[in-house]
């Protein structure tokens, strides 16, 4: 059963972006624990408060949606280049979409949607990081018990972001 300090830091950490050493010194715990949070991680009430916060299901289905968030761009093109080159050059190898496309006096104005990979990359260290499976953002900490399923969640995260320090 969790402990009245540990729902705190665990509602802090929520409401602060993911900051445990921060929302364990507003829960009244010490500096030394602040700094090494071990212990609170790997406690059973622990595991209990952050997976009625935030359960597997509801962490994978947020990561889904989040692995496919996008950001708006916008490239601008003479007029004299048509709306299928457009989307053919824009479209082409990547995972960006075409929004619209509208001609300006001599230009044509392309709006469209690209890989969110900065909220992307937040998402899945925060939602690991509540779940005390992201040691800070340096290394992952893998239980004994789901070290197969972490791995597989890594893996399929390394193929969609090579270039990430994960």
């Amino acid at each position: 059963m969790p402990t009245l300090r540990q729902k705190l830091v665990a509602s802090k950490m929520v409401g602060n972006g993911g900051n445990m050493g921060k929302a364990m010194l507003e829960a009244g715990y010490s500096k030394a624990m602040a700094k090494n949070p071990y212990k609170l991680i790997h406690s059973k009430g622990w595991l209990e408060v952050t997976e009625s916060l935030i359960s597997d299901e509801k962490l994978l289905k947020i990561h889904r949606e989040l692995l496919n968030s996008t950001k708006a761009n916008m490239f601008t093109f003479s007029a004299g280049v048509s709306d299928k080159e457009i989307y053919s050059i824009i479209e082409s190898g990547s995972k960006s979409r075409v929004v619209s496309i509208r001609q300006v006096n001599d230009i044509k104005i392309c709006l469209f949607t690209i890989p969110d990979h900065q909220i992307q990359l937040r998402a899945v260290e925060l939602g690991y990081k509540i779940r005390g499976r992201l040691n800070n953002t340096r290394g992952h900490h893998i239980d004994e018990d789901n070290s197969e399923e972490v791995e597989s969640i890594m893996a399929r995260f390394r193929r969609i972001f090579p270039d990430s320090k994960l």
